[in-house]
């Protein structure tokens, strides 16, 4: 998966992207927000800040 700590590339496209994985299933803070912790990152990241990537030998 692909993770984007600061913004998403669309709002921002010079920003910082973390290739990684989970290391939790995600969850709901009380405010609402959906989130997840990836691998190379404290805290956690919100679902609307990271996107899939194909499984090896898959087409992209």
């Amino acid at each position: 998966m692909t993770a984007y700590p600061g913004a998403r590339p669309e709002q921002v496209p010079s920003g910082p992207r973390l290739d990684t994985r989970t290391r939790s299933a995600a969850w709901t803070l009380p405010h609402g927000r959906a989130v997840v912790l990836v691998d190379g990152r404290a805290g956690a990241i919100a679902l609307t800040h990271v996107a899939p990537r194909p499984a090896s030998g898959e087409p992209a």
